[in-house]
């Protein structure tokens, strides 16, 4: 009987076992088949068949709705991308980080340029102003940063007291914002002051607009008021004064003793 080569006989071997292996079947039913996100499985003859689920996040596609919500960086970053990176300044031809402006997801899950909520600071400054014939106490409150598309100043004046002489009411007339001779606000008003312990409240919106996406500003306020005073004219025989009554119109100026941040998510989205 004439002699086998054994390396024959392994390389047989090792043939029958991939042929009995490609016989094999894959899966007989779906369940058999491994799952995979955003894909539908079925057996089709012993083979495993694939196909993309829409509107599934994790797909690679980005589609107007993921598991039901409108497709955005906050509801699917697996298709859309990260929401983030900060807003970039140009200085002097160099690129820099903002402060605060960045994008992030809002409340919406939506993916915005701005400037994060818990990253906002409420600011309140108070003045108080002895102007011979009454004190005046001014309130003023604002955000750090102050976003100059949605922000605005609100100004709160009290009538903390009044000399025998002056005649009620005081009138608030004007309140501007400045940073030397540029505006910044405005706001005319007509707002009166008849007793001690009054209050009067006002906003004023920012008209002007940074060259940059943030900026720093040094600003004051100038508030315009009217008022009565009484003044002596001639002495009784009974020792006591003839009035007479006058208009007096005036202002003061109150700069803030901090420089005040600016920030304008319009200019970069």
């Amino acid at each position: 009987m004439p002699k086998i080569n054994r390396k024959y006989l392994i390389i047989a071997f090792l043939l029958l076992i991939l042929f009995v292996s490609s016989c094999k079947s894959e899966c007989k039913v779906s369940p058999d088949c491994d799952s995979k996100k955003c894909m539908s499985v079925s057996c089709v003859e012993k083979k495993c068949q694939y196909s993309i689920v829409k509107n599934c996040c994790g797909n690679g596609i980005e589609e107007k709705l993921e598991n039901g919500k409108q497709g955005d960086k906050c509801t699917c970053p697996g298709d859309y991308g990260n929401c983030e990176g900060k807003g970039q300044l140009t200085i002097r031809n160099r690129q820099y980080d903002a402060a605060y402006l960045k994008y992030f997801c809002n409340t919406r899950e939506k993916c915005v340029f701005g400037v994060d909520a818990k990253d906002v600071i409420e600011s309140k400054l108070v003045d108080e102003r002895d102007l011979s014939f009454f004190i005046l106490e001014t309130q003023t409150t604002f955000n750090k940063p102050f976003n100059v598309l949605e922000d605005t100043f609100k100004f709160q004046v009290k009538l903390k007291d009044a000399g025998e002489d002056l005649v009620l009411p005081v009138k608030i007339t004007n309140v501007q914002l400045k940073e030397n001779e540029i505006l910044f606000g405005e706001e005319t008003l007509d707002k009166t002051l008849n007793s001690v312990g009054r209050v009067i409240n006002t906003e004023i919106g920012v008209e002007y607009r940074p060259t940059q996406i943030e900026e720093e500003h040094s600003l004051s306020y100038k508030l315009d008021y009217q008022y009565t005073k009484k003044v002596k004219t001639s002495r009784k025989d009974n020792g006591t004064w003839d009035y007479k009554e006058e208009v007096v119109r005036d202002s003061y100026e109150k700069r803030f003793s901090s420089r005040i941040f600016f920030v304008n998510p319009g200019e970069q989205s």
